[in-house]
């Protein structure tokens, strides 16, 4: 994923390949890359979704931390400021006047408010495994009410938030 600083600055979480964040210049210049495997602040386990965070007196960078079940801010220039923890495999941001949308991957959608406290927790599935296997059955199995495998989720000009799963049929809910 990428993200936009207010300055044109454009980060990419390179959570495949070497669980990294690359920041580049509005140019395209390479500035810097910070994180690698691990689970101490700055180090990475797939790192997803990546968001600039403006609600705030100073833009974070929010990174979506999705094997160490967390998300990890920085400063722009990648200095690790905390931990939000609670998350099970988070992977992807959009923000609405305040209020953040997270899909967990791992059968629910997460809000939290601008001070980043836990608002609701949608459709939680409950299911042990993340890898839940309704993900590969027909739509007729899918539990109303309930997430599969949240993957991207963004909130429309009105309010309403739309939450794409990753299942064999494709899922799209409207919120």
């Amino acid at each position: 994923h990428t993200a936009l600083s207010p300055q044109g600055d454009l980060y990419v979480s390179d959570g495949y390949g070497n669980s990294l964040v690359h920041r580049f210049s509005a140019d395209g210049e390479l500035l810097g890359s910070w994180g690698g495997p691990g689970t101490g602040p700055g180090e990475f386990s797939t790192p997803h979704g990546i968001w600039v965070d403006a609600r705030g007196s100073r833009p974070i960078l929010v990174v979506a931390d999705r094997r160490n079940n967390r998300l990890q801010r920085f400063t722009m220039d990648g200095k690790h400021v905390d931990f939000i923890a609670g998350f099970r495999l988070p992977g992807h941001f959009d923000e609405r006047e305040g209020l953040v949308v997270i899909p967990d991957l791992h059968g629910r959608v997460t809000l939290m408010d601008k001070t980043n406290a836990l608002v609701a927790q949608l459709g939680d599935s409950n299911d042990p495994n993340w890898n839940n296997p309704l993900r590969r059955e027909p739509r007729d199995k899918f539990i109303p009410g309930q997430f599969i495998c949240p993957h991207g989720a963004c909130f429309d000009h009105n309010g309403n938030i739309f939450v794409v799963e990753w299942v064999a049929t494709g899922r799209v809910t409207l919120l």
